[in-house]
Protein backbone atom coordinates (compact mmCIF):
# COMPACT_ATOMS: atom_id res chain seq x y z
CA UNK A 1 0.00 0.00 0.00
CA UNK A 2 0.87 3.44 -0.94
CA UNK A 3 2.49 5.23 2.51
CA UNK A 4 1.56 8.65 1.50
CA UNK A 5 -1.08 8.20 -0.46
CA UNK A 6 -1.84 11.94 -1.33
CA UNK A 7 -2.48 11.97 -4.78
CA UNK A 8 -2.16 8.94 -7.03
CA UNK A 9 -1.03 8.33 -10.54
CA UNK A 10 -3.02 5.38 -12.07
CA UNK A 11 -1.69 3.84 -15.50
CA UNK A 12 1.35 5.78 -15.26
CA UNK A 13 2.96 3.60 -17.53
CA UNK A 14 6.34 4.77 -18.47
CA UNK A 15 5.12 8.52 -17.65
CA UNK A 16 5.81 8.95 -13.70
CA UNK A 17 5.06 12.12 -11.90
CA UNK A 18 6.99 13.63 -9.45
CA UNK A 19 4.90 13.81 -5.93
CA UNK A 20 2.81 11.51 -7.16
CA UNK A 21 2.30 7.84 -6.08
CA UNK A 22 2.52 6.20 -9.30
CA UNK A 23 0.66 2.64 -10.38
CA UNK A 24 0.58 0.55 -12.80
CA UNK A 25 -0.55 -3.07 -13.50
CA UNK A 26 2.61 -3.38 -15.93
CA UNK A 27 5.65 -4.54 -13.85
CA UNK A 28 7.84 -3.69 -16.35
CA UNK A 29 6.78 0.37 -15.49
CA UNK A 30 9.17 2.46 -13.45
CA UNK A 31 5.96 2.52 -11.26
CA UNK A 32 5.99 2.94 -7.71
CA UNK A 33 3.90 -0.13 -7.42
CA UNK A 34 2.19 -3.14 -9.87
CA UNK A 35 -1.27 -3.69 -9.17
CA UNK A 36 -4.48 -4.46 -11.54
CA UNK A 37 -7.26 -0.95 -10.52
CA UNK A 38 -10.13 -1.46 -9.33
CA UNK A 39 -9.52 -1.78 -6.42
CA UNK A 40 -7.36 0.79 -5.37
CA UNK A 41 -4.76 0.30 -2.70
CA UNK A 42 -5.45 3.35 -0.53
CA UNK A 43 -7.93 3.58 2.60
CA UNK A 44 -11.51 5.36 1.92
CA UNK A 45 -11.27 9.21 1.78
CA UNK A 46 -7.55 9.23 2.17
CA UNK A 47 -6.25 10.51 -1.50
CA UNK A 48 -5.92 14.21 -2.22
CA UNK A 49 -6.24 13.92 -6.25
CA UNK A 50 -5.97 11.09 -8.66
CA UNK A 51 -5.24 11.58 -12.26
CA UNK A 52 -6.00 8.61 -14.82
CA UNK A 53 -4.29 9.82 -18.47
CA UNK A 54 -5.40 7.29 -21.27
CA UNK A 55 -6.87 4.51 -18.34
CA UNK A 56 -10.61 5.04 -18.86
CA UNK A 57 -10.86 3.90 -22.64
CA UNK A 58 -9.47 0.36 -21.50
CA UNK A 59 -12.28 -0.27 -19.54
CA UNK A 60 -15.64 -1.35 -21.03
CA UNK A 61 -18.68 1.01 -19.26
CA UNK A 62 -19.65 -1.12 -15.88
CA UNK A 63 -15.86 -1.46 -15.47
CA UNK A 64 -15.53 2.55 -15.83
CA UNK A 65 -18.11 3.26 -13.62
CA UNK A 66 -16.16 0.82 -11.46
CA UNK A 67 -13.06 2.05 -11.53
CA UNK A 68 -14.15 5.94 -10.89
CA UNK A 69 -16.23 4.56 -7.94
CA UNK A 70 -13.31 3.60 -6.48
CA UNK A 71 -11.98 7.20 -7.51
CA UNK A 72 -14.80 8.14 -4.99
CA UNK A 73 -14.62 6.14 -2.87
CA UNK A 74 -10.34 7.06 -2.29
CA UNK A 75 -10.84 10.55 -2.58
CA UNK A 76 -11.18 12.91 0.69
CA UNK A 77 -14.34 15.48 0.44
CA UNK A 78 -13.61 17.89 -2.53
CA UNK A 79 -10.93 15.66 -3.84
CA UNK A 80 -9.66 16.08 -7.76
CA UNK A 81 -10.08 13.55 -10.49
CA UNK A 82 -8.50 14.10 -13.05
CA UNK A 83 -9.06 12.14 -16.29
CA UNK A 84 -7.40 11.99 -20.29
CA UNK A 85 -8.83 10.36 -22.55
CA UNK A 86 -8.81 10.45 -26.76
CA UNK A 87 -10.73 12.28 -28.44
CA UNK A 88 -12.72 10.12 -30.42
CA UNK A 89 -14.75 12.47 -32.27
CA UNK A 90 -11.69 14.47 -33.09
CA UNK A 91 -10.12 11.36 -34.67
CA UNK A 92 -13.14 10.81 -36.49
CA UNK A 93 -13.57 13.70 -38.17
CA UNK A 94 -10.02 13.41 -39.67
CA UNK A 95 -10.63 10.25 -40.59
CA UNK A 96 -14.29 11.34 -42.63
CA UNK A 97 -12.70 14.23 -43.60
CA UNK A 98 -9.99 12.30 -45.69
CA UNK A 99 -7.43 15.49 -45.11
CA UNK A 100 -4.58 13.14 -45.22
CA UNK A 101 -3.65 13.55 -41.13
CA UNK A 102 -0.59 11.67 -39.94
CA UNK A 103 -0.04 10.53 -36.11
CA UNK A 104 3.04 9.29 -34.51
CA UNK A 105 2.29 6.63 -32.36
CA UNK A 106 4.50 5.63 -30.75
CA UNK A 107 7.51 7.10 -31.23
CA UNK A 108 8.68 6.57 -34.89
CA UNK A 109 5.47 4.59 -36.22
CA UNK A 110 3.04 7.06 -38.25
CA UNK A 111 -0.30 6.41 -38.93
CA UNK A 112 -2.28 7.87 -41.73
CA UNK A 113 -5.95 8.44 -40.30
CA UNK A 114 -7.03 8.00 -43.91
CA UNK A 115 -7.31 4.62 -43.05
CA UNK A 116 -9.80 2.97 -41.40
CA UNK A 117 -7.22 0.09 -40.49
CA UNK A 118 -5.02 3.02 -38.95
CA UNK A 119 -8.12 4.55 -37.05
CA UNK A 120 -8.46 1.17 -35.68
CA UNK A 121 -5.04 0.45 -34.78
CA UNK A 122 -4.61 3.59 -32.91
CA UNK A 123 -7.58 4.58 -31.30
CA UNK A 124 -10.77 2.98 -31.78
CA UNK A 125 -9.40 -0.47 -30.44
CA UNK A 126 -5.70 0.11 -30.36
CA UNK A 127 -4.51 -2.87 -30.97
CA UNK A 128 -1.26 -1.55 -31.27
CA UNK A 129 -0.73 -2.07 -27.49
CA UNK A 130 -1.36 -5.36 -25.15
CA UNK A 131 -4.23 -3.31 -23.44
CA UNK A 132 -6.79 -2.76 -25.72
CA UNK A 133 -9.41 0.21 -25.49
CA UNK A 134 -12.50 -0.94 -25.01
CA UNK A 135 -14.76 2.19 -24.97
CA UNK A 136 -14.45 5.54 -26.86
CA UNK A 137 -15.58 8.96 -25.31
CA UNK A 138 -16.04 12.71 -27.01
CA UNK A 139 -16.87 15.66 -24.59
CA UNK A 140 -20.16 14.79 -23.74
CA UNK A 141 -20.03 11.15 -23.45
CA UNK A 142 -16.88 11.91 -21.11
CA UNK A 143 -18.80 14.24 -18.80
CA UNK A 144 -21.66 12.12 -18.56
CA UNK A 145 -19.56 9.42 -17.50
CA UNK A 146 -17.94 11.27 -14.95
CA UNK A 147 -21.13 13.16 -13.46
CA UNK A 148 -23.20 9.71 -13.00
CA UNK A 149 -20.53 8.48 -11.25
CA UNK A 150 -21.00 11.25 -8.65
CA UNK A 151 -18.40 13.79 -9.70
CA UNK A 152 -18.48 17.66 -10.46
CA UNK A 153 -16.92 18.30 -13.82
CA UNK A 154 -14.68 21.86 -13.23
CA UNK A 155 -13.01 22.49 -16.23
CA UNK A 156 -10.98 21.06 -19.51
CA UNK A 157 -7.40 19.96 -18.81
CA UNK A 158 -5.28 21.87 -20.88
CA UNK A 159 -2.71 21.28 -23.64
CA UNK A 160 -0.07 22.58 -21.30
CA UNK A 161 -0.97 20.36 -18.18
CA UNK A 162 2.31 18.96 -16.85
CA UNK A 163 0.82 15.69 -16.69
CA UNK A 164 0.34 14.87 -20.18
CA UNK A 165 3.17 12.36 -21.33
CA UNK A 166 3.05 13.58 -24.68
CA UNK A 167 0.67 16.48 -25.31
CA UNK A 168 -1.59 16.01 -28.26
CA UNK A 169 -4.36 16.95 -30.64
CA UNK A 170 -6.37 13.75 -29.69
CA UNK A 171 -6.38 14.80 -25.83
CA UNK A 172 -9.73 15.14 -23.96
CA UNK A 173 -9.63 15.62 -20.46
CA UNK A 174 -10.93 17.22 -17.23
CA UNK A 175 -10.43 18.02 -13.94
CA UNK A 176 -13.32 16.75 -11.73
CA UNK A 177 -14.06 17.57 -7.99
CA UNK A 178 -15.88 14.78 -6.11
CA UNK A 179 -19.45 15.59 -5.15
CA UNK A 180 -20.66 15.77 -1.21
CA UNK A 181 -23.73 13.22 -2.67
CA UNK A 182 -24.32 11.31 -5.43
CA UNK A 183 -27.30 12.70 -7.43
Amino acid sequence: MNPHPYRINLGAGQYRLNDWWNVDADPTTPADAHYRFPPIDASDESVDEIYAGHVLEHFEPDEAARFLAECRRVLVPGGRLGVVVPNVRKVLAHYVAGDHTEVEVPAGVYWNLDSLEAVNAVFLYSTIQESRHRWGYDAHTLCKTLERAGFHVEDAIRPDDPRLSVPSWWDLGYHCIKRERRT
